[in-house]
């Protein structure tokens, strides 16, 4: 009997992973959007940056594109590469991170976005320390991924529980325990995830400190200053103006052209 749990535990942690696997939906025939990114290229490459830009952002309105993460991922890089050629360098550090949330481990947006950043005088989005290490380690999956992860494991350490309860022993123990601590690690990433996917980010993109304001007018109390490229939490908006929370504890009114949306 234990040969044959045996058997089906190593079955189910070589099977497990094919269901797990975060998948892209599968694509239909028909993507409008080729058309117009297509034309988008062709006028990059004329140095038409206006139109190219007209047409990758006209790309975003088509939900075939939004099913899409690699490809979403792809339009708003190229979005960052027509904004820091056109010299809008904070504009490009935010189409550059928006990117990285639809493409995480994609080293040319890595690469990209730290150079934009560096020309902007702004600090690098990895510092090479050991909290940002982890962060871009925790960041590093995607929601549906890290959802997925979470998953697996949690299979994993159900099994492993499941023997000890049936045979005992230290070995088994000493397994449990490992995939106990195992599972809580992969629940980070999907914690994480899961909070940025429902807090609507925004990216400070003014080149100047940006005074957020007691109420949405020029002449109201300055609350406090933002630094450019600094993030911030979408909480109201008015046609001209968006009310945003700093994240700590603080909260006011900025100009729209001021502040980047990342969630595209």
């Amino acid at each position: 009997m234990r040969a044959s749990f045996l058997r089906v535990l190593v079955l189910l942690l070589l099977v497990l992973p094919l269901f797990a696997t975060a998948q892209e939906p599968l694509q239909a025939q028909a993507q409008p959007y080729r058309e117009l990114d297509a034309a988008a290229v062709e006028a990059y490459r004329k140095q038409d940056l206006g139109t190219a830009r007209q047409y990758w952002e006209r790309c975003l309105e088509d939900p075939q594109l939004q099913a899409s993460r690699a490809e979403k991922g792809r339009i708003l890089y190229d979005l960052g590469n027509v904004a820091y050629r056109d010299k809008q360098l904070l504009e490009a550090v935010g189409w550059y991170t928006a990117a990285l949330r639809e493409r995480p481990r994609d080293s040319d947006t890595w690469s990209n976005l730290e150079q934009a950043r560096s020309d902007a005088h702004l600090e690098p989005a990895d510092r090479g320390d050991l909290v940002s290490s982890l962060e871009r380690l925790v960041s590093s999956l995607t929601l549906e991924e890290s959802r997925a992860l979470a998953l697996y494991a949690g299979l994993v350490w159900a099994l492993f529980l499941a023997g000890e309860a049936f045979f005992g022993g230290r070995t088994w123990a000493w397994l449990a325990r490992i995939s106990t601590l195992g599972m809580l690690a992969c629940l980070v990433p999907w914690v994480v995830q899961g909070a940025r996917a429902g807090a609507n980010e925004l990216l400070v993109i003014a080149p100047q400190p940006l005074e957020l304001r007691s109420e949405p007018r020029a002449d109201a109390a300055r609350i406090l200053e933002l630094a450019p490229g600094a993030r911030v939490v979408y909480q109201d908006e008015l046609p001209d103006w968006i009310k945003v929370d700093d994240g700590s504890a603080h909260s006011g009114w900025a100009p729209r052209a001021a502040l980047f949306p990342l969630a595209r």
